[in-house]
C-alpha cells in the first residue's frame, strides 16, 4: 500500500492533475496577490483625487492674485427682494454688533478691509455647476456641503465677495414667498445670502430665488466659522 501511494502521487504530478490541497494553496496565493493589487490601486486613486481637489480650486491666492474682483454687470431678478428683520427673531436672537458693522458694504462687499478677518483664514467657494459649497482654511480643504442655488429664472450672482452681515434668524420676503425666521443667514451681496433651509431638502438641485440654500445644521457650522469679511467665491 505504501508503494502504491507513492506511485499515485507521482502519477498525479506527471499527468498534471492537482490534489485539493494544491488547488486550495493556489487560490490562497491568488487571493493574496489580488488583495495587494487592490490596495495599491486604491492608494493611487485616493492620492489622485486628493491632488485634484487641492490643486484645482483649493488656493485662495489662485482666486485673488492677478484677477480683478468680478463685479456683476446688472442686478438679477432676486435683487428686487426686500429683506427685513423679523421682530420676534430680533428680540430672541439678536446678531452681534460686529456682525452688522459692515452692512453699508452690501453693494460692494469686496471692499471690506482684509484686516477685519486677520485672525481668520477661513473662506468659501460656491460651485454653481456642481451645487457645492466648499470650505477652506488657507489652502486646506476642510469640508464640503450640498447646496441649492438660484434657478435659471433667478440665477445666483457670480464673483468675488465678502460676508457683510450675519443674522441668527431673519425674515425674507419677495415675489411669491414670505419666509419667517430664516436661520443662520449670511449676506455677501445685496439680498444674496447663504442660509439654513427648513422648507425643502432637495440639496444638489437649484431651488432658490438666488440665495444659497443649505441644510440648517450645515449652515450653523458655516455661521460659527465664518466671521463678517470672510471671502466668498461664486462661480460655475
Amino acid at each position: 500500500m505504501k508503494s502504491g501511494n507513492n506511485f499515485d502521487k507521482a502519477h498525479y504530478c506527471r499527468s498534471g492533475l492537482l490534489t485539493k490541497e494544491d488547488i486550495h494553496s493556489r487560490w490562497r496565493i491568488i487571493f493574496v496577490f489580488v488583495s495587494i493589487l487592490f490596495s495599491l490601486f486604491a492608494g493611487l486613486a485616493f492620492s489622485s483625487l486628493t491632488d485634484i481637489t487641492s490643486d484645482k480650486k483649493g488656493r485662495l491666492s489662485d482666486f485673488l492674485e492677478g484677477k480683478p474682483t468680478p463685479i456683476p454687470d446688472s442686478p438679477p431678478v432676486v435683487n428686487k427682494t426686500s429683506v427685513k428683520l423679523s421682530p420676534s427673531s430680533s428680540e430672541a436672537l439678536s446678531p452681534l454688533e460686529s456682525d452688522l458693522e459692515f452692512v453699508s458694504y452690501r453693494y460692494h462687499s469686496w471692499n471690506i478691509p482684509d484686516e477685519v478677518t486677520s485672525r481668520s483664514d477661513f473662506w468659501m467657494e460656491i460651485d454653481l455647476t456642481n451645487q457645492m459649497l466648499i470650505a477652506y482654511r488657507d489652502n486646506q480643504l476642510i469640508s464640503g456641503f450640498r447646496i441649492s442655488t438660484g434657478t435659471s429664472s433667478h440665477k445666483t450672482v457670480t464673483g468675488t465677495f465678502k460676508l457683510f452681515s450675519k443674522y441668527p434668524a431673519i425674515t425674507m420676503t419677495g415675489p411669491g414667498y414670505d419666509l419667517p425666521d430664516v436661520p443662520y443667514s449670511m449676506f455677501f451681496y445685496k439680498g444674496y445670502a447663504i442660509h439654513g433651509t427648513y422648507w425643502h431638502h432637495n440639496f444638489g438641485t437649484p431651488m432658490s430665488h438666488g440665495c444659497v440654500n443649505m441644510n440648517t445644521d450645515d449652515a450653523a457650522w458655516i455661521y460659527a466659522n465664518a466671521p463678517v469679511g470672510t471671502y466668498v467665491m461664486v462661480h460655475y
